[in-house]
């Protein structure tokens, strides 16, 4: 049935909205079909069920890409762990790919929406949304982000290894050159060594435990004492509770400009079944609107307080910012060089023996500027007094 047929019957919006799922009974069985998410129970009207299992699968997978943190490979990795699989015409199941899943991902049926291909209209569903339309928006924003047209990287041989989290990190103090590491076959086991890839001058090879050891005692000279992280902690609740109003401002002001957005694209739509605006105006409308809707879903998105959960972050500063030592030894490699980067931004210069000339960040240097007793307390006290005065 053609929209112009909607117009003469004069078709209400419940049955409009039926007669959009009827429409949609081939994205229904696609769904279906492929991740067997929701089940067409009726193929006449195109009402749609949810399988229960998979549905919690995918719904969980949505609230995961939406930290922004997984590719979607590793989401169709951590899919196909769980069992959920592509299920195609015959019912024959094949691996989830990831160009299945951002299909997924980028389909509103999920987001509760019943979406004319053709025209762009949009109605609300008779089926049970998996996530909010927030979310939806937000992994959105994400894929937006993301450029699939880059050219790949070549592969080549990684540079990093467990074994010498340090590598790239030191550099030698005669040459400036970055020091690199390796095992050297003794008579009973393997040797371990960081050496300076030009080989300058004797003792350029450094056993991995005294560059360790030396290391260990640099942190454990910039790891913060409990009061300074206490002071840390003072200022980030004093900046917290001070935005946090601000947030929420924009929050409401982004919810009442959504509104008038849909408004709006419901008044287009209107106007565009009745005959004042033709498809190809309301086409170029109604992009322009989904546009804004994803600007300002963006905006809200942005001010969500609960991805910066103030307690872990206190938590956190006092755990791994007062044993700088013991981060670094139980963190991965990956995690070891953020740290350390994070710290000595310039790197470390190896002057045979230990280091030399070591620049520490800004954040570090003034922190432990502050872990003078007479400067904590001073500062503590004018906090106390603001919260006091608050």
């Amino acid at each position: 049935m053609s929209r112009f047929n909607c117009i003469v019957y004069g078709i209400t919006d419940y049955a409009l909205n039926t007669v959009f799922q009827i429409c949609a009974r081939k994205v229904f069985t696609l769904v279906n079909q492929q991740v067997n998410i929701y089940i067409t129970k009726n193929l006449v009207f195109g009402f749609a069920f949810e399988d229960p299992e998979a549905f919690a699968a995918l719904q969980a997978a949505w609230e995961l890409m939406a930290t922004g943190t997984k590719s979607l490979r590793e989401m169709a990795r951590i899919l196909e762990d769980q069992g959920v699989r592509d299920r195609r015409k015959g019912y024959k199941e094949y691996v989830l790919r990831p160009q299945t899943l951002s299909g997924i991902f980028r389909n509103k049926f999920y987001a509760g929406k019943v979406v004319s291909k053709k025209y762009g209209d949009e109605v609300q569903g008779q089926h049970t949304p998996m996530v909010t339309e927030e979310m939806f928006y937000r992994v959105q924003a994400i894929l937006d982000g993301r450029n699939r047209n880059a050219a790949q990287a070549l592969s080549r041989r990684s540079l990093d290894s467990a074994d010498f989290p340090l590598r790239r990190v030191v550099t030698c103090g005669r040459c400036g050159k970055s020091f690199t590491g390796a095992w050297s076959k003794g008579k009973n086991k393997l040797y371990g060594y960081y050496f300076c890839v030009d080989r300058c001058g004797p003792g350029s090879s450094m056993p991995i435990k005294a560059v360790d050891d030396v290391t260990e005692e640099l942190i454990k000279k910039i790891s913060l004492k409990p009061k300074t992280a206490e002071l840390i902690n003072a200022f980030l609740r004093r900046t917290y509770y001070l935005r946090i109003g601000a947030l929420q401002q924009m929050r409401d002001q982004a919810e009442i400009e959504l509104k008038k957005v849909y408004q709006t694209r419901q008044q287009l739509i209107e106007k565009n079944m009745s005959g004042v605006y033709s498809d190809d105006i309301f086409k170029e409308q109604n992009k322009l609107l989904e546009e804004k809707i994803k600007a300002i879903q963006a905006t809200k998105n942005d001010t969500v307080n609960e991805k910066y959960y103030l307690g872990a972050i206190s938590q956190f500063i006092r755990d791994k910012l007062t044993d700088l030592a013991g981060t670094l030894a139980n963190s991965d490699l990956e995690r070891k060089r953020v740290l350390m980067c994070s710290i000595f931004p310039q790197g470390l210069q190896w002057a045979y023996p230990g280091y030399s000339n070591t620049q520490i960040s800004p954040f570090y240097l003034c922190s432990n500027e502050k872990q003078d007793p007479k400067v904590l307390i001073g500062a503590l006290e004018a906090l106390s007094f603001e919260h006091l005065l608050g």
